[in-house]
């Protein structure tokens, strides 16, 4: 069985290859027959189930924080950030 290797090794030995330093021919999953092999992912089909329901210690909260408006943003020019604003430009 062949080991995979991770993310972050194939991309330093990608590194390698491109700089020079590297010859593909060392590069771990190299065929001579098929060049590169397994250079690229498997696509893997896989289903997610939600589950809508609502947990029994949060029941009509929920709603509660979908309905509530945002911070409203108000100027204070007379604010301490305001000053420190003023005094720095």
């Amino acid at each position: 069985r062949v080991q995979r290797m991770s993310s972050p090794e194939k991309w330093e030995a990608q590194q390698l290859i491109n700089s020079g330093v590297l010859p593909v021919s060392a590069y771990p999953t190299f065929d001579e027959e098929h060049g590169l092999m397994g250079n690229h992912e498997t696509e893997e089909e896989l289903e997610v189930e939600l589950n809508e329901d609502e947990p029994t210690f949060l029941k009509g909260q929920t709603k509660l924080s979908a309905e509530v408006d945002p911070v409203k943003i108000v100027k204070n020019p007379d604010g301490s950030l305001q000053r420190a604003a003023m005094t720095q430009s």
